[in-house]
């Protein structure tokens, strides 16, 4: 099974991560509810702490993948300490939507973060976001935000052994973090029209952030 749509060009295949899709019959199309983009790639970003040759920046320079075959993941930010914190600038305010994070995986060995997101407009003052502090999920999370915030903070609390219930901070790490901002709905709503008789159904799919309004005429009326 194909659980999220594939970008197929060439010889290149990608999965984006989009929540909330669904695959509109009648069209063989996908419906994605929301449009947003990544605001937090190459930015500048920092940590409470960080272990040599694994940098704060490892985490949002847009490398997502993994290449080891097994053990360790192969590119990713690493704290020296648990709990530690990553943020980013994304240099203005930004009306954000979610952030996405991809947790450090050492295979055989699965861990999960309990954390909390914040943001921030000037880097001092915080406001919660997002609580995560009963995460039980390995691997990959994604968190709602809502309001206009130029810093953004992950506060990791523990990191846990999925096998056994054991800390393990040894393994504490992020491949990456993706904070999105939505973007404006400029994509007009697909419309179907069937006739039944006397009967006139009209009906709109929209792949946007919502359905503002769905006019119709018949003969020019």
């Amino acid at each position: 099974y194909v659980w999220l749509p594939l970008e197929i060009e060439d010889d290149t295949l990608t999965l984006p991560f989009r929540p909330n899709w669904r695959l509109e019959e009648r069209t063989g199309g996908i419906v994605i509810p929301s449009l947003t983009e990544i605001v937090s790639e190459g930015k500048d970003s920092s940590a409470s702490t960080a272990a040599g040759g694994r940098a704060p920046a490892y985490a949002n320079d847009g490398v997502a993948v993994n290449l080891a075959l097994s053990g360790d993941s192969s590119n990713y930010f690493q704290p020296t300490t648990v709990p530690f914190h990553w943020q980013v600038d994304l240099s203005e305010p930004t009306d954000l939507s979610r952030v996405d994070l991809s947790w450090r995986a050492w295979n055989g060995s699965e861990t999960y973060s309990t954390y909390t997101v914040s943001g921030s407009l000037d880097g001092v003052e915080w406001t919660r976001l997002a609580t995560r502090l009963d995460n039980r999920t390995v691997g990959f999370t994604t968190d709602a935000l809502a309001g206009e915030w130029r810093h953004v903070r992950v506060d990791v609390a523990d990191v846990i052994n999925d096998h056994n219930g054991n800390q393990a901070h040894w393994a504490a790490g992020l491949v990456e973090v993706q904070v999105h901002s939505a973007v404006a709905d400029t994509v007009a709503p697909t419309l179907f029209a069937e006739v039944r008789g006397r009967t006139l159904t009209v009906s709109a799919d929209d792949a946007g952030t919502g359905l503002a309004a769905v006019e119709y005429r018949i003969d020019g009326g």
